[in-house]
This record gives structure tokens, C-alpha cells and sequence, in this order.
């Protein structure tokens, strides 16, 4: 037998321990952020996408007012990595701008990303972040920083 303990071994038959061959590390899956196919945003940066998603950017360049949408399963992934804020922190921000009567509206939650699609692709204003590999042709993946999901460095995992 390996260097396997007695634990790890009980582990692995019970799925909890990934299996040595696997690796521990893996790559995260990228999240994508996607508009509506006539938006001509292109490429966001980093704090442009912030901005957006905390409420101060209202309005995208070309006039459409910004529906913020989001995915309940890849919400602490995207929130941690785009705004490094966590999901209660978020929350009050969110409770902190509409007491005080700011424009912009929070995030509206979708549950999958077929449903993050479909409104998007129904809404000129509308942006969302979903899992990359869900993207189809019906929406615009916008770029950060001029890195797509599939690029090395794209820094939203």
C-alpha cells in the first residue's frame, strides 16, 4: 500500500477526497459577462464592471438605462472576484444606496443561466454574468481588460 492513510483511503470511497490522479488544484471555470447582441459595449474594465455592478454606472454610453441581472449559482464566485465583496457586504451596500433614494436597482436574480440568456437576449439594456460554457449566440460576450473567458489572465474565476 501507498502513503495513503487509513483516513484518506475511507475518504476516497466515500467521495469526499478527490482521487490523487485528479489533483487537488483545479482550474475555476470562467464566468462570462454578456449583453444584448445591439449593445455596442465591447470591453469593460475592471472598475468599469464594478461601477455597473454596485449601481453607479446607470446608464450604458450609448443611452440604454442598465438592467443588472445575475445567477444565484455563480453570485460569490462573481461577486468575490469582480467587486471582492461578499454577498452580505453587497447586501447592504445595495440596502445602504436605495434608503438614500440613489439611482440604480439591484441585481435581478435568475436561477439558471438558459433564463439569464433568454432575458438578455429579449433586453437591449440588459447585462448578466453567467458560466462561460453557457454562452451561446444569442448574447455578446463583452471582454474585461480586452481578455475573453477563455484567455489566460481573464480575471473573472
Amino acid at each position: 500500500m501507498s502513503n495513503m492513510t487509513v483516513a484518506t483511503l475511507w475518504a476516497l470511497l466515500i467521495g469526499l477526497a478527490p482521487h490523487p490522479e485528479q489533483g487537488a488544484a483545479q482550474v475555476p471555470e470562467p464566468i462570462a459577462i454578456v449583453v444584448h447582441e445591439s449593445n455596442p459595449v465591447r470591453d469593460l474594465s475592471m472598475e468599469e464592471l464594478r461601477r455597473i455592478y454596485l449601481g453607479s454606472i446607470t446608464m450604458f454610453e450609448h443611452g440604454e438605462r442598465v438592467v443588472l441581472l445575475e445567477a444565484s449559482e455563480h453570485r460569490k464566485t462573481f461577486y468575490r472576484s469582480a467587486l471582492d465583496m461578499g454577498e452580505d457586504r453587497l447586501n447592504r451596500h445595495w440596502i445602504s444606496r436605495v434608503f438614500a433614494g440613489r439611482a440604480g436597482s439591484p441585481p435581478q436574480e435568475m436561477r439558471s443561466d438558459g433564463e439569464l440568456r433568454s432575458y438578455v437576449a429579449a433586453h437591449a439594456g440588459a447585462i448578466a454574468f453567467l458560466s462561460a460554457a453557457s454562452v451561446d449566440e444569442t448574447v455578446k460576450v463583452v471582454t474585461i481588460a480586452g481578455l475573453g473567458p477563455d484567455d489566460a489572465g481573464y480575471p473573472l474565476r
